[in-house]
């Protein structure tokens, strides 16, 4: 299990998230200082100024997402093959039986 490799992504996750948390924060404090009411629709718009940004973060967080799905995964589907390859491989050793030894004593 490639642990650094997850808790990097992981960090990489929690950064983006709250870079986004932030400017979304930044955004409602604007609107506020602005007078805007909560119940207009120019309240929850975004300024066209912010809105790369915000496409980016979500896109870095959806790829951290997939990539730490694909990874995981990834790992099931090994552990699953070993323990159907380790399985399968008990299974004929032991139906072989003890009396499969060929001798003749």
């Amino acid at each position: 299990y490639n642990d650094k490799l997850v808790r990097d992504c992981l960090q990489d996750l929690q950064i983006h998230v709250q870079a986004l948390q932030d400017q979304v924060e930044a955004n409602n404090n604007n609107n506020n200082n602005n007078g805007s009411s909560s119940s207009s629709s120019s309240s929850t718009r975004l300024p066209h100024n912010v809105r790369p940004s915000i496409l980016l973060q979500k896109a870095a967080i959806s790829r951290n997402k997939r990539c730490l799905l694909a990874y995981h995964q990834a790992r099931v589907d090994l552990l699953t093959q070993a323990y159907w390859t380790s399985s399968s491989t008990t299974t004929n050793s032991a139906s072989a039986g003890p009396n499969d030894n060929h001798s003749n004593n």
